[in-house]
């Protein structure tokens, strides 16, 4: 009877080993996975906020007159390009109308009827910026994808054009 009794406390120490084991595994592989995502996250926001502070600046010497050479439609499909292809921020950038204010900052932009002083298309160029690294901030700090409550920062343009709110469908 004390063999037995050996015998099944080694049985309940082995299968209990085993399920450690396995939960270790899961656990384990799982924040593996959740690393992987957010450095996914984190290079993409990186790469769209540092092509897009391209784009802006190209813009700006555009306007100013200085970048006669630039290939500005070029630059402005590439800003659209780079927000519908993104596989890791794209539920943000929709989550807080990323797109809207893109189309909102190139129509006050390129409009060939305003004048701009140089200072004006920099101010919205930073405003634009400045609300991508809020968004990307608040996007990498929520870790865990609606665990945390985030509030949407602030757009940075207010003036929506005439033609987008005709098109939008409330």
């Amino acid at each position: 009877m004390d063999a037995l009794a050996v015998k099944d406390w080694l049985a309940i120490i082995g299968l209990s080993s085993l399920i450690a084991t396995i939960v270790g595994h899961l656990f384990s592989s799982a924040r593996e996975h959740q690393r992987w995502v957010y450095e996914n996250k984190r290079l993409e926001w990186r790469e769209l906020v540092d092509r897009f502070h391209q784009i802006l600046h190209n813009i700006h010497y555009y306007r100013s007159g200085s970048g006669k050479d630039i290939n500005i439609l070029g630059d402005l499909n590439e800003g659209m390009l780079l927000l519908r292809n993104r596989l890791f921020i794209s539920e943000a950038l929709e989550k807080w109308g990323v797109e809207k204010q893109w189309g909102i900052l190139i129509t006050n932009t390129m409009e060939p009827k305003r004048t701009f002083t140089p200072y004006e298309i920099i101010g919205e160029s930073s405003d634009f910026e400045n609300y991508l690294l809020d968004l990307a901030r608040q996007d990498l700090r929520g870790g865990w994808s609606g665990f945390f409550k985030t509030n949407k920062p602030k757009p940075p343009l207010k003036q929506e054009p005439a033609g987008l709110e005709a098109n939008s469908t409330k």
